[in-house]
Parts: structure tokens; sequence; C-alpha cells
């Protein structure tokens, strides 16, 4: 799915049929790159909070560390790190590196990693749960509140957790139980 296909659905839920058609015929000034920007703040809160996107990659470390710069993506969280035998590795995650305790040799790390930023021609980055409706309302919701239209956003916004616990967001919100006194 491309950007430009996910803005142009979000604008005809907001029932703006010709910001939709001028999205599909390729433009991508004033409200349109308004719907890409909201598109782009979605996909990277979807994509941090909800539906990681993870990657693999095999490097070596020099000196015991693996240089941020080094992986395809920057990672923004690392999940695993094992070695060639399988097992796993003890590490320590500091602003810049990777610094892996007693270990020696190519090192193969799981991680999550944020999406790049996206023009409207560009494919969508999301897990294989995001459909293009949870997308679409999200930025829906993003641009109602970058026109200041604060209803519709608190509107689209329930529609777009809908969408979310729909699709089977593993994170979940956080409840503190209510208190009683007798």
């Amino acid at each position: 799915m491309l950007v430009r296909d996910v803005a142009a659905s979000a604008a005809e839920e907001l029932g703006r049929d010709d910001l939709a058609a001028a999205l599909r015929a390729g433009e991508t000034e004033g409200e349109a790159a308004a719907l890409v920007a909201a598109y782009n703040f979605v996909e990277n809160e979807l994509a941090l909070d909800h539906f990681p996107l993870k990657a693999e990659e095999t490097h070596t470390p020099i000196g015991g560390k693996i240089l941020y710069t080094v992986f395809a993506h920057p990672p923004v969280r690392i999940f695993n790190v094992y070695g060639e035998d399988g097992k796993q590795a003890k590490y320590d995650m500091y602003p810049t590196c990777l610094v892996l305790k007693d270990f020696a040799g190519p090192a193969r790390v799981e991680y999550a990693y944020a999406p790049a930023r996206k023009s409207a021609g560009d494919k969508a980055e999301c897990a294989a749960a995001v459909s293009e409706r949870l997308l679409a309302l999200g930025v829906a919701r993003e641009f109602s509140l970058s026109r200041g239209k604060y209803e519709e956003a608190n509107f689209w916004h329930g529609r777009f957790e809908e969408a979310l616990r729909a699709a089977g967001s593993p994170r979940r919100g956080l409840r503190i139980r209510g208190r009683r006194w007798e």
C-alpha cells in the first residue's frame, strides 16, 4: 500500500472526496502534504507503541562494541543478541552502541526500529496486522488535530482505538484499580 492511498482513504473518511482525488492524481501541496505528514506521525506511533518493526542483522563487534550506525535502521529497542552457536549473549545498551560481555565473533542482533519518513509515493512500512483502514483512521485523527477540530479529532481517536483493539495490539492501556474505603 502506498502512502498516497492511505492519505486518500483518510480524506474520504473525513468527507473530503476532492482532497482524495487530488492525492490520487499526485497532488502533494497544501492539505495533501498535511495528510502525508499526519501519515508519518501515525506510522511512527504504531511502530513504536503497538506494532514494532523488527529486523535481524549479523555484525562483528569491534572491541566488544557494535555501533548503532552500522545497522541498516537505527535501533530503538534490542530484543536479543545471539552468537554463532545460537547461545544468547549478554549485553548492555548505551546511547551510541551495544556492548557485548565476554563475547567474541559475529553476533546476530534482533531489534526494533522506527520507520523512515515517507513522501506520498512511498510504500507504507508497517507490521502485517496494520491495515489501510487503521492507518487512515489515525491519519484522520491527526489531520483533524492539526486543523484545530478537537471534537472531530476525539471522534476519530475513538475509532482509531477501536481499530487498534480489533487488530490485536499487544500493548494494552495501563489501569489503576479503584480503591474503596469502607
